[in-house]
Order: C-alpha cells, then sequence, then structure tokens
C-alpha cells in the first residue's frame, strides 16, 4: 500500500488480536481498536469515510471488481478476485476515467487476485476501468477496458 501511512502504537492487545487481514481489514481494525496514532492516511480514509459507497461488478475477464469510492476523499479503493490469470507478458491497469479521457491509477496483479489498490483524484462522474496492457504498464489504454465502473 504506497499510499498508505499507519503509526501503529505497540498496543499487545491490538497485536494479538490480529493474526490476519488483508490491508484494508488492517487499516479499519486499527483505526476501531485505536491503535493508530493519527494521521491514518489513505486507503483507510477512503472505506471509512462516512460517504463511503461500494460497488462490486462482474468483469469480462472473470470474477469480480470491488470499488470503494468516497467523493470527500476524492478518491476509490479497488480490488480484484477471480480474473483470468494472464501470461507473464501482460498485466492487468487501473484506469481513472473521466470527460478529459483516462489516466493511469496504477497496476494490478496479472494472476487475477490484486488490491486493494487506491485510486486518487477521482470525482462524480468518473469511471474506474481495469484493461490488460504489456507488462509494465502503458500511458493510455489500448484494450477495450474488462469493466468500467461507474463512480
Amino acid at each position: 500500500m504506497p499510499d498508505a501511512e499507519l503509526s501503529v502504537s505497540t498496543r499487545p492487545a491490538f497485536l494479538t488480536a490480529v493474526t490476519r487481514v488483508d490491508s484494508i481489514g488492517l487499516a479499519e481494525a486499527a483505526v476501531a481498536t485505536g491503535a493508530v496514532d493519527m494521521p491514518v492516511k489513505l486507503p483507510a480514509r477512503v472505506v471509512t469515510a462516512p460517504d463511503a459507497r461500494t460497488e462490486t461488478m462482474r468483469t469480462s475477464a472473470g470474477g469480480t471488481v470491488t470499488v470503494v469510492v468516497s467523493a470527500g476523499q476524492q478518491a476509490a479503493v479497488v480490488s480484484a478476485t477471480g480474473m483470468r490469470p494472464l501470461p507473464s507478458a501482460q498485466t492487468y491497469q487501473l484506469w481513472v476515467i473521466g470527460p478529459d479521457g483516462a489516466r493511469s491509477a496504477g497496476l494490478l496483479s496479472g494472476t487475477g487476485r490484486a488490491g486493494p489498490v487506491l485510486a486518487s483524484g477521482v470525482v462524480p462522474g468518473d469511471r474506474i476501468g481495469i484493461t490488460v496492457e504489456p507488462t509494465g504498464g502503458t500511458s493510455g489504454p489500448t484494450t477495450t477496458p474488462v469493466i468500467a465502473v461507474p463512480v
């Protein structure tokens, strides 16, 4: 989680209570137990925002994509599961698609399970899209999105 910044205290109860959670779950658990000294950075702020909205959709590559978006945070947290694994020469790339075109929000694993990935600068009317691109990604989408979730 490159944009996450958690300043966690060493409270033994918290450390022993958390055995295995994904990075969003860890952030949520840290916030809920008070084990995090603020500031908690995105994506924890996105998924815990009062205006957070979750959308899960099937993709044309199989599997599902879940997007948690917060207009107040101008960001979305994206995770995918069950998508078709890609050959090593390809990867899934995440895009924020707006009226002025698409901009990359990062690369997802080509294994079919990915995330959570933070997409920042998301505003109402944008779409979160995922395309299949060459390994390393591209500056703009070169294939039809396997999914485009309106935000």
